[in-house]
């Protein structure tokens, strides 16, 4: 595709408020006949170039100042090999309330950091993390631990399962071994969901929530089927979708 074409194509997009992709195809074959086989090549250069992201199924936007949220990497080396240590594999999801930081008036809570993984892997993980030496408690025991407790890093032990959105990869293999757990971040998506719906985000966050499900929505490329699908796994679509809308949030449109 000529350099001129695909400029005319990005100025089209950029005009738009969201397109569906049947739309956008059609449009595009019409124009440039000559595109379908080069097409899906067509949408990957425009998603990975920052032009248009996935909003919902089958529903593209422009990204225009959108961009991805990034999370920083809580753990030190010794933790993170520690972790990446345990046989057989798991996987295990972690980040840290200061990924947040920027959103939030008060800071009291900036020093925790979430790690995640599957129902059977909570106690390795736990005593992994003691056997170091690391302050750490299970989701639940939570609101126990701060009353009594002064401390500097906190970790937090909460549990995962196949539908949780996390960052995907697949596992190293060896002969018939599998080589390594590994630690990967959770989707934007999920921090969205779990601040509305986990009692304890209620607890440290309180009126907090607002604010950064706001400066999220407004600044980030967020996937609203994702929410939507990982709010109704966890049966809490409803309450997820009234805290959008009530901080002015169209989710039809994807817009503010």
């Amino acid at each position: 595709m000529k350099k001129e074409e695909l400029q005319e194509i990005i100025n089209y997009l950029t005009k738009k408020t969201k397109i569906s992709e049947n739309e956008f195809k059609c449009e595009l074959l019409k124009k440039y006949p000559n595109i379908e086989k080069n097409y899906r090549f067509l949408l990957s250069n425009l998603y990975r170039n920052n032009i248009i992201y996935r909003y919902d199924t089958g529903i593209l936007k422009p990204c225009k100042d959108k961009k991805d949220f990034i999370f920083t990497m809580p753990l030190d080396k010794n933790l993170k090999s520690s972790l990446e240590s345990i046989e057989p594999s798991i996987i295990i999801s972690t980040w840290q309330l200061a990924d947040l930081n920027k959103y939030m008036t008060l800071q009291s809570f900036y020093n925790i950091v979430f790690i995640e993984t599957y129902s059977y892997a909570i106690d390795i993980v736990l005593n992994k993390l003691l056997e170091i030496g690391e302050k750490v408690v299970f989701e639940k025991d939570y609101n126990t631990y701060i009353k009594y407790n002064n401390f500097g890093t906190l970790y937090v032990i909460k549990r995962i399962n196949d539908e949780t959105p996390i960052v995907r990869q697949e596992l190293t293999i060896v002969g018939k071994e599998i080589m390594n757990s590994y630690i990967v971040p959770p989707k934007i998506e999920k921090i969205i969901v779990d601040i509305i719906v986990d009692d304890l985000f209620e607890v440290i966050l309180g009126d907090e929530t607002s604010k950064i499900l706001r400066e999220l929505l407004y600044n980030y490329k967020i996937n609203m089927a994702t929410i939507k699908r990982y709010a109704t796994k966890r049966h809490n679509w409803p309450r997820v979708k009234y805290a959008i809308e009530s901080i002015g949030f169209n989710i039809e449109e994807g817009e503010f």
